[in-house]
């Protein structure tokens, strides 16, 4: 009886470590950290978000033995969803042909009535420009909703980062260059008017390399880093003017979702412009 006993009890001892194996990989599977999931989390996420605030850096650099040209851009900048308005601030500074200029940059974009109105001020001189109600107002957040699908198919990093003091996921992949400019928004493309590019039409469906992170306890985007050195170098084949495009890099960093306070446009700054 005893030898009976003693069997049934390794047996069920068997069923159940067995039992807590499947259990154990059913958990790992259902919490395991994919592209698509990061993805979607950190675009739903994003959604919910009232407001943000990032920092951008911009360098561009092309090599010639004649007319070489560089600008380096780094911006503070402030988007609220409600109402929709955008505020940055950093310095610009353009070397062509050895020699240097730097100036401190400002833009406000806000909705007055039916338009989009851009105040932005550089070599303290501020203009206004008005654009219809369909126009874009600082990046458009739900770009990471319409870019899902390119995103969710890239390679997760096996190693986490840091970004702003937190660990983030990473993954990289291409993204079409038609979306990331609906994203970036053609002012941040074209350095809020510092560069002079052709139009991008003809590059609109070429793969631009992404660095994407993701805030792993919050869920929501950290940094992208764009690589925009190939697709350029081809827009200007594309146009019969071959150049050495050396560096075109556009570094985003969120960070502050939720905390920024309206944006509004100082009076000095509306009467300045007109």
């Amino acid at each position: 009886m005893d030898q009976i006993k003693k069997k049934r009890r390794v047996a069920l001892t068997g069923k159940y470590v067995a039992l807590i194996g499947v259990c154990l990989a059913c958990l790992t599977g259902c919490s395991q950290v994919t592209s698509k999931k990061l993805v979607d989390n950190a675009a739903k996420n994003m959604e919910k978000e009232k407001s943000f605030a990032n920092t951008v850096k911009l360098d561009f650099q092309v090599d010639a033995v004649v007319d070489s040209m560089g600008v380096s851009m780094e911006m503070e900048m402030e988007s609220t969803a409600s109402p929709r308005a955008g505020h940055a601030a950093g310095t610009a500074k353009v070397n062509v042909k050895g020699t240097e200029v730097a100036s401190e940059m400002e833009i406000y974009q806000v909705t007055e009535g039916n338009e989009h109105v851009t105040y932005s001020s550089i070599y303290d001189e501020w203009t206004k420009e008005t654009a219809g109600a369909s126009s874009q107002i600082g990046v458009n957040e739900n770009f990471f909703q319409s870019a899902k699908e390119p995103m969710e198919a890239f390679h997760l990093s096996k190693e986490t980062v840091e970004v702003e003091g937190k660990e983030c996921y990473q993954m990289y992949g291409d993204i079409p260059c038609k979306e990331l400019t609906d994203f970036l928004g053609e002012e941040m493309i074209y350095a809020f008017g510092l560069l002079e590019l052709p139009e991008m039409d003809t590059v609109e469906n070429m793969k631009i390399p992404v660095i994407f992170d993701v805030y792993k306890e919050e869920m929501l985007p950290a940094r992208m880093i764009v690589d925009m050195k190939e697709a350029v170098e081809n827009l200007y084949d594309s146009y019969g003017e071959g150049k050495n495009v050396s560096d075109f890099t556009i570094e985003l960093i969120f960070r502050d979702y939720g905390k920024v306070p309206q944006i509004q446009v100082p009076q000095e700054v509306k009467e300045a412009a007109e």
